[in-house]
């Protein structure tokens, strides 16, 4: 890792961002940035899914950014169809989704959750 280091400086910002977020060193806040200004670097653009859900290698290190994560991403990791690794647990992709749990329970929407674990 030290060599990343050295040469992460040349690195554009955003795929800094994405390295940190893929080896579980970010925070809410860089997750979100990232989700705004690319959000197609976190997506899985094969997915034949509606919309592009969070492509599975990201999702762990976008559940463990400590913070509260942008509403937007929050919907997407709910209702894009993603496919959530078995490493991370129930409690844990819940608990980085809540707000946007609260609002789709609000609005009587939680049909519209769409992700899955191992198995299905």
């Amino acid at each position: 890792l030290q060599r990343v280091a050295d040469v992460q400086a040349d690195w554009p910002q955003e795929v800094r961002l994405l390295w940190r977020v893929l080896h579980s060193r970010s925070t809410a806040r860089e997750v979100s940035k990232l989700w705004v200004a690319a959000p197609y670097m976190l997506q899985d653009t094969s997915s034949e899914a509606e919309s592009a859900p969070i492509h599975e290698i990201f999702i762990p290190g976008v559940v463990a950014a400590s913070g509260t994560l942008s509403r937007s991403l929050q919907r997407c990791l709910l209702c894009n169809s993603c496919q959530v690794p078995q490493k991370v647990s129930a409690a844990s992709f819940v608990a980085a989704c809540a707000d946007a749990l609260n609002e789709l329970r609000n609005a009587d929407q939680l049909r519209e959750v769409q992700a899955a674990g191992p198995g299905g």
